[in-house]
């Protein structure tokens, strides 16, 4: 059977939106199946922001090794309300603190650390964000607030991704061909780092390499990975408005699909 095929039979009638972009990096071969492209972005948007980042190292506007004194205050703290479910480490360091702009990477991308995204956007400034994706052909993946600006995670106003679009992004990476060849090579490094790792777990606990970046709330999960098996793949998947532990069982059977259709 296809894998478009089983996917379908996979998702079934589950309510909500749905997305499954793939890509066979052996064959150069890719296929969408779902009801929806474009999603909230969550986790997302600091893929997004990373290259952003590189960018403007590679233009020689900033260095990673660039300092910011922490400032604890909004928006680029959460507030205390929050704590729970959405701070990283930053959160609970000291006033004051100096941090390198590659130590704020690393939180961002490694913990998901939302406050780091916040600082590193206001350092390189959404509307960079914004052109960068547009120089690269993206319509759709846009970063438009920072976090903990809440908004109800609607596309059109809050920040948001295409799946066949951050595939895209992932193809050039893959292939050293995203900001530059050494860029590249740093940043799949940094996503390989990432440490939500349980839809992907079957990949990571066989000691193959997973280049990726995550998002998730209540309703929502989201998932943008390179694959780094012997056939590699590319795999992204959104799920919106439904319970996010019922998406994560799907999310990892899809997943595994994915792999065997690959042959990874």
């Amino acid at each position: 059977m296809k894998l478009s095929n089983q996917i379908k039979d996979r998702i079934g009638s589950l309510e909500g939106k749905i997305g499954v972009y793939f890509c066979d990096i052996h064959k150069n071969t890719s296929c969408f199946v779902g009801n929806c492209d474009v999603f909230p972005s969550l986790g997302i948007a600091k893929l997004i922001l990373l290259i952003e980042v590189f960018k403007q190292v590679e233009e020689g506007r900033i260095r990673l090794g660039d300092e910011y004194e922490l400032e604890k205050k909004l928006p680029f703290t959460a507030p205390k309300e929050e704590y729970e479910t959405t701070v990283g480490v930053l959160d609970f360091l000291h006033q004051g603190m100096k941090l390198q702009i590659e130590d704020l990477l690393y939180m961002m991308m490694v913990i998901s650390d939302n406050s780091a995204f916040n600082i590193l956007l206001s350092m390189v400034g959404m509307e960079n964000v914004n052109q960068t994706m547009r120089q690269l052909g993206l319509t759709h993946t846009r970063v438009r607030r920072m976090i903990f600006e809440w908004d109800g995670g609607e596309t059109e106003t809050g920040n948001c991704h295409s799946l066949r679009e951050v595939g895209s992004l992932l193809q050039r990476l893959y292939k050293k061909q995203l900001i530059s060849a050494a860029s590249s090579e740093k940043m799949m490094e940094i996503l390989s780092y990432h440490q939500r790792r349980d839809i992907l777990y079957q990949y990571s606990n066989n000691n193959i390499s997973v280049a990726q970046q995550t998002g998730f709330d209540v309703e929502s999960l989201h998932e943008a990975a390179i694959v780094m098996a012997p056939r590699p793949f590319i795999f992204c998947m959104g799920i919106h408005d439904m319970d996010a532990e019922k998406a994560r069982g799907v999310m990892r059977d899809v997943a595994a699909m994915c792999g065997r259709a690959a042959g990874a």
